[in-house]
Protein backbone atom coordinates (compact mmCIF):
# COMPACT_ATOMS: atom_id res chain seq x y z
CA UNK A 1 0.00 0.00 0.00
CA UNK A 2 1.29 3.43 -0.93
CA UNK A 3 1.21 5.67 2.17
CA UNK A 4 0.49 9.28 1.26
CA UNK A 5 -0.60 12.04 3.59
CA UNK A 6 -3.78 13.95 2.78
CA UNK A 7 -1.89 17.23 2.45
CA UNK A 8 0.59 15.58 0.06
CA UNK A 9 -2.34 14.37 -2.04
CA UNK A 10 -3.76 17.91 -2.08
CA UNK A 11 -0.46 19.36 -3.29
CA UNK A 12 -0.19 16.67 -5.96
CA UNK A 13 -3.76 17.39 -7.11
CA UNK A 14 -3.01 21.10 -7.27
CA UNK A 15 -0.62 20.49 -10.16
CA UNK A 16 -3.33 18.61 -12.04
CA UNK A 17 -6.48 20.48 -11.06
CA UNK A 18 -5.35 23.96 -9.93
CA UNK A 19 -8.33 25.94 -11.27
CA UNK A 20 -10.96 23.25 -10.77
CA UNK A 21 -13.34 23.41 -7.82
CA UNK A 22 -12.00 21.47 -4.83
CA UNK A 23 -14.64 22.42 -2.24
CA UNK A 24 -18.21 23.53 -2.68
CA UNK A 25 -20.07 24.35 0.52
CA UNK A 26 -23.31 26.22 -0.03
CA UNK A 27 -22.32 29.46 -1.73
CA UNK A 28 -18.60 28.95 -1.02
CA UNK A 29 -16.45 27.53 -3.79
CA UNK A 30 -12.70 27.07 -3.63
CA UNK A 31 -10.42 25.89 -6.39
CA UNK A 32 -7.50 23.63 -5.54
CA UNK A 33 -5.17 26.65 -5.80
CA UNK A 34 -7.34 28.72 -3.46
CA UNK A 35 -7.71 25.79 -1.08
CA UNK A 36 -3.97 25.32 -0.76
CA UNK A 37 -3.44 29.05 -0.19
CA UNK A 38 -6.05 29.09 2.59
CA UNK A 39 -4.63 25.91 4.15
CA UNK A 40 -1.11 27.36 4.14
CA UNK A 41 -2.36 30.65 5.63
CA UNK A 42 -4.23 28.89 8.44
CA UNK A 43 -1.26 26.62 9.10
CA UNK A 44 0.94 29.70 9.47
CA UNK A 45 -1.62 31.18 11.88
CA UNK A 46 -1.52 28.02 14.03
CA UNK A 47 2.28 28.09 14.10
CA UNK A 48 2.26 31.81 14.99
CA UNK A 49 0.02 30.94 17.95
CA UNK A 50 2.85 28.76 19.22
CA UNK A 51 1.49 25.33 18.29
CA UNK A 52 3.90 22.59 17.27
CA UNK A 53 3.87 18.86 16.60
CA UNK A 54 4.23 18.32 20.36
CA UNK A 55 0.92 20.08 21.05
CA UNK A 56 -2.71 19.17 20.47
CA UNK A 57 -5.23 21.38 18.69
CA UNK A 58 -8.89 21.03 19.58
CA UNK A 59 -11.28 21.60 16.70
CA UNK A 60 -14.90 22.28 17.66
CA UNK A 61 -16.34 23.35 14.32
CA UNK A 62 -19.47 22.39 12.44
CA UNK A 63 -19.14 19.81 9.65
CA UNK A 64 -18.46 22.29 6.86
CA UNK A 65 -15.67 23.71 4.74
CA UNK A 66 -14.23 25.70 7.67
CA UNK A 67 -13.67 22.48 9.61
CA UNK A 68 -12.10 20.83 6.56
CA UNK A 69 -9.75 23.79 6.07
CA UNK A 70 -8.68 23.73 9.72
CA UNK A 71 -8.10 19.95 9.66
CA UNK A 72 -5.97 20.30 6.53
CA UNK A 73 -4.11 23.30 8.01
CA UNK A 74 -3.26 21.35 11.15
CA UNK A 75 -2.01 18.47 8.99
CA UNK A 76 0.00 20.89 6.85
CA UNK A 77 1.63 22.28 10.02
CA UNK A 78 2.13 18.81 11.53
CA UNK A 79 -0.11 19.53 14.52
CA UNK A 80 -2.18 16.67 15.99
CA UNK A 81 -5.93 17.31 16.19
CA UNK A 82 -8.50 16.33 18.81
CA UNK A 83 -12.02 16.65 17.36
CA UNK A 84 -14.53 18.15 19.80
CA UNK A 85 -18.31 18.21 19.46
CA UNK A 86 -19.06 21.89 18.76
CA UNK A 87 -22.38 21.58 20.61
CA UNK A 88 -20.63 21.06 23.96
CA UNK A 89 -20.75 23.90 26.45
CA UNK A 90 -17.60 25.99 26.86
CA UNK A 91 -17.00 24.44 30.29
CA UNK A 92 -17.26 20.91 28.82
CA UNK A 93 -14.80 21.89 26.08
CA UNK A 94 -12.36 23.23 28.69
CA UNK A 95 -12.70 19.98 30.64
CA UNK A 96 -11.81 18.01 27.50
CA UNK A 97 -8.88 20.33 26.82
CA UNK A 98 -7.52 19.66 30.30
CA UNK A 99 -8.11 15.91 30.05
CA UNK A 100 -6.44 15.52 26.64
CA UNK A 101 -3.75 18.18 26.92
CA UNK A 102 -5.24 20.43 24.24
CA UNK A 103 -3.32 23.71 23.99
CA UNK A 104 -5.82 25.67 21.88
CA UNK A 105 -9.42 25.09 20.81
CA UNK A 106 -10.65 26.56 17.52
CA UNK A 107 -14.42 26.52 17.45
CA UNK A 108 -17.83 28.08 17.36
CA UNK A 109 -20.05 28.94 20.26
CA UNK A 110 -22.79 26.36 20.80
CA UNK A 111 -26.26 27.56 19.82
Amino acid sequence: MNDILTIDALINDLAKYGNRVAIEDGTKKLTFSELLAKVASRAAYLLQKGLSSDDRLGIALRDDSDMMLMLLAAGYAGIPVVPINWRLSPSAQVELAERFGIKIIIGVRPT
